[in-house]
Order: C-alpha cells, then sequence, then structure tokens
C-alpha cells in the first residue's frame, strides 16, 4: 500500500472521529454550564470502545481506491466484528501514542524557538475557555493522526490478530499510476 493509500485510509478513520468530537463538545458546552469532566470522560471511553471501532470498520470496508482490505477468518472472507475492530483500533492508538511520545521532545524543543511570546499568550488565553480548549485538543489529535497513523498502518495489516487477518487485495478498477523516476519529474517540472 502506497503512502497516498495510508493517508487516505488515515483520513477515512480520522474525519469521522474529528466531526463526532466537534459536534459532541459543542453540544455539551451549549447545554451545560457547570463542570463538564465526567460528560467527557464517559465521551472518551465510548469513542475509544465502541464510536472508533465502528468507524474503523467502516473506513475498512470500504478500503482505498487502489486496494480492497478483506477480513479473513478460518481462511475465509468475513466481516469484522467490534471486538476484531477494537483490537485493531487499540493497537492503531498505542503504537501512535508511542511515536507521538518520542516526537514529543523535538517538537517542543522546536516550538520553543519557533512560537513567539505574543502567539503564546494569545493560545493561553483561547486555552482558557473550556470551549476553544477542548476543540483545539480535537485538532491537536486531528493533526497527531495524521501525521503519525499512516506509519502504523502497514503493521496494522501486517498482524496476525487473534481470529483474523487482513488481506489487501487490488481493485479491478483501481486507477494505474504512472511512476515517474525524479529525473523526469524534475524534467517536466522545469518545463513549465
Amino acid at each position: 500500500m502506497s503512502f497516498r493509500e495510508r493517508v487516505a485510509l488515515t483520513w477515512s478513520i480520522t474525519w469521522p472521529l474529528l466531526l463526532i468530537d466537534i459536534l459532541w463538545t459543542l453540544l455539551l458546552h451549549a447545554f451545560s454550564d457547570g463542570n463538564t469532566s465526567t460528560a467527557e470522560t464517559a465521551f472518551q471511553v465510548a469513542s475509544l470502545f465502541v464510536v472508533g471501532p465502528m468507524v474503523l470498520r467502516r473506513a475498512i470496508r470500504r478500503g482505498t481506491p487502489e486496494h480492497t482490505i478483506a477480513v479473513v477468518k478460518s481462511g475465509q472472507d468475513a466481516s469484522m466484528s467490534i471486538g476484531d475492530a477494537l483490537s485493531v483500533f487499540w493497537l492503531l492508538a498505542w503504537r501512535s501514542l508511542i511515536l507521538a511520545l518520542l516526537a514529543l521532545v523535538p517538537l517542543s524543543l522546536l516550538l520553543k524557538f519557533v512560537v513567539t511570546p505574543a502567539l503564546n499568550e494569545w493560545v493561553r488565553g483561547l486555552a482558557a475557555s473550556p470551549v476553544t480548549n477542548a476543540l483545539g485538543l480535537t485538532a491537536v489529535d486531528g493533526i497527531m493522526n495524521m501525521a503519525l497513523v499512516p506509519f502504523v498502518i502497514p503493521s496494522m495489516l501486517r498482524k496476525r490478530y487473534r481470529h483474523f487477518t487482513f488481506s489487501l487485495r487490488p481493485r479491478e478498477n483501481a486507477p494505474r499510476m504512472k511512476v515517474v523516476s525524479p529525473k523526469h519529474f524534475k524534467r517536466n517540472l522545469s518545463k513549465r
């Protein structure tokens, strides 16, 4: 699976989760004046165990324009249960979390030199509001997913799970992409 396909698969998992998270945040803060931490925690647990696996099942069923992703149980194609999807979703979550933790130190050092004090104060002012803080965390989560999950997808596809495996199959009507060497790419780019 090409990197472009992995990014497309990551996007098909990420955008529904972002949309649900944004709608939940807006709804929760529109109808609640007090402490929302209990409701937010309950929603995060439900997202991990139910919503995330359902979205992942949908993305696996749809596949990518070039490939279908079949779930194989006992040597035959089968459908993915919520429990199966939970094991895959958990794998994506903890492996991308490890990558995020490894990237945290260099990223924080980079941001220390790049972010101006005025921008830092502006972000702190935004974070003072519970709604903008929650929406900002949702945006950061989406960016981190798009940056890290494409690197975890190959291990997700290769792993032998307890009751199933994945089989990556090319689509018959997949668009055929011509591979262009870097030399020809530069030459064609310079003609423009």
